[in-house]
């Protein structure tokens, strides 16, 4: 029982965070008794990895690691981990559906995100050395971009203050 001395908490961060999704908050605790009221635990250390319960984002899907199945979804069973039946999916989508929370938003957002990236790429780069002319500024096609690109910043705006 224990451990022998205690892990970096950053070890354990990138030790853990290619098995987790990014919206899966956590907090490693470390404890170490000198001493104590009970007498087997003095002298020991222990970590723990504190998941916070975040029902807005279930179900979280397993990642690739051992012993456990890619994009499977996994629950505790007392000290046990394993996989979620049925029932057991149902109770974590319908704890989800309370949430109200959507995901679109955030898929609206990367795409949108994409979409004013390759926007950027096609208008004309500021170079002192070869200035773009008044002309090429007032191009039709480079008008249009410009255009499209204020409309992108201002869905991707609203997306984030609905958030």
């Amino acid at each position: 029982m224990g451990i022998d001395k205690l892990i970096d908490k950053a070890d354990i961060q990138k030790g853990i965070q290619k098995f987790i999704p990014v919206q899966l908050k956590y907090e490693s605790l470390d404890f170490s008794f000198e001493d104590s009221e009970y007498p087997k635990i003095i002298g020991k250390k222990f970590q723990f990895v504190l998941v916070e319960d975040t029902p807005a984002y279930i179900p979280f899907v397993a990642n690739d690691g051992k012993d456990i199945r890619k994009n499977a979804i996994y629950i505790r069973r007392g000290t046990a981990t394993e996989e979620a039946n049925y029932e057991e999916l149902q109770e974590i989508f319908n704890r989800r559906l309370e949430t109200g929370y959507s995901s679109q938003r955030e898929f609206n957002l990367e795409k949108h995100l994409g979409e004013l990236e390759c926007l950027y790429r096609h208008i004309p780069r500021f170079d002192f050395d070869t200035l773009p002319s008044l002309a090429s500024m007032m191009d039709p096609f480079n008008v249009f971009v410009k255009q499209e690109i204020k409309e992108k910043k201002e869905i991707i705006q609203a997306i984030i203050l609905r958030k």
